[in-house]
């Protein structure tokens, strides 16, 4: 493999920012620039198949391949790394969804030259780092950091949370689900948001 200066493209924030949309943009300049990539999304991902999509972009959506998102090493399945010519990039979206092992997966196939643009939510309902997000947050080289509206009081927001406040989310901090689950918000309004579901 010949090596490349190799880059980890790191795209996060709330729900409703365009992550997705980026990740697309991002993959036109691949291939525009002629340069191969391999597209992957975890499989417990259901609300769009196969395919990454963004609700900005109606009509532009790409085939991704699904990866069970407790084993992010079955990536190695879908290369030929001593066949792979730098610079190739390997583009995941909704990359909180998965284990924490992706991150040593990224470290080891960037070593190796290979580049990476990961599309995900940093922070999951309660302010928490999601999943892998914060360690890939860590060792990227660049950071796509986007916001969104806050659907209270129109202002820049920064946080996902759940409309309605659910006391099983503290088990398992995936719920699949957009716009009829989760609602975006400002800190202002997030902060007053945990303080009433607090003093209920």
């Amino acid at each position: 493999m010949s090596y490349f200066n190799s880059q980890i493209v790191v795209i996060c924030g709330p729900m409703k920012s365009g992550k997705s949309k980026e990740l697309l943009v991002q993959i036109d300049k691949l291939r525009y620039s002629q340069i191969p990539f391999l597209l992957f999304k975890p499989s417990v991902d259901s609300r769009s198949f196969g395919k990454v999509v963004s609700r900005y972009m109606n009509n532009h959506s790409e085939e991704a391949i699904e990866i069970d998102s407790k084993k992010p090493s079955d990536i190695l399945t879908h290369l030929d790394i001593k066949k792979i010519k730098t610079p190739f990039y390997i583009v995941i979206d909704e990359a909180q969804f998965f284990d924490k092992s992706l991150v040593e997966l990224v470290i080891y196939l960037n070593s190796l030259g290979i580049s990476f643009i990961l599309s995900g939510l940093d922070l999951d309902a309660k302010s928490k780092p999601f999943g892998p997000m914060g360690e890939l947050l860590s060792i990227s080289t660049k950071v796509l950091k986007m916001t969104a509206v806050c659907e209270q009081c129109y202002s820049v927001a920064t946080r996902s949370s759940l409309r309605d406040n659910d006391p099983n989310f503290a088990k398992n901090n995936i719920k699949i689900g957009d716009g009829d689950i989760y609602e975006v918000l400002c800190l202002k309004c997030y902060y007053a948001k945990f303080k009433r579901e607090n003093d209920e």
